[in-house]
């Protein structure tokens, strides 16, 4: 369910920054945080852990998210930074 949900916030979020900034300020901002823990269990846990499509499609939102400049301050805060990605 929560990939559908991120695949959803990415379609709406690639053609307008402004609605990705209420999303992350407003409606969802542990956002990131869930972001992050799914890519690290991706990466570090078995395919029983999280599903590969659910690892893509978080995978695939946060690089999205991160390349929208107005949204910095927000990663910076769950600590997606050059060092993490």
């Amino acid at each position: 369910m929560r990939g559908i949900g991120y695949s959803i916030i990415n379609m709406l979020q690639i053609g307008n920054a402004k609605l990705s900034f209420d999303i992350l300020s407003k409606t969802y901002p542990s956002l990131l945080d869930n972001l992050r823990q799914d890519i690290n269990c991706g990466i570090t846990a078995s395919d029983v852990d999280i599903s590969p499509e659910l690892f893509h499609e978080a995978y695939e939102l946060l690089f999205n998210l991160v390349n929208i400049k107005e949204l910095y301050n927000f990663c910076l805060s769950a600590k997606i930074d050059q060092t993490y990605l």
